[in-house]
């Protein structure tokens, strides 16, 4: 979830859903969550901020994107390269 923030602040909105639908999909394989919710306090919702910038179709396409993306493509997608 910590590099949605990345690309949110970087306004790659699409990519923030994308490594968010990423994070979620790898909680539910592994369980567990990355107690970074205490950030959101400070640093907002990386989800919520990037799906205001979206249309609710586009939102949508990037989550489902992201959710079937390997942890290795989400990896570069978060440094800006193409997946």
């Amino acid at each position: 979830m910590s590099l949605a923030y990345l690309a949110r602040w970087e306004e790659r909105y699409e990519d923030a859903l994308r490594l968010v639908g990423t994070a979620e999909s790898l909680r539910e394989q592994v369980g567990g969550r990355v107690p970074l919710e205490f950030l959101a306090g400070f640093l907002g919702d990386p989800e919520a901020e990037a799906r205001a910038h979206l249309s609710q179709q586009a939102a949508q396409r990037a989550m489902k994107e992201g959710r079937a993306m390997t942890v290795d493509a989400a990896l570069t997608l978060a440094v800006g390269q193409d997946a």
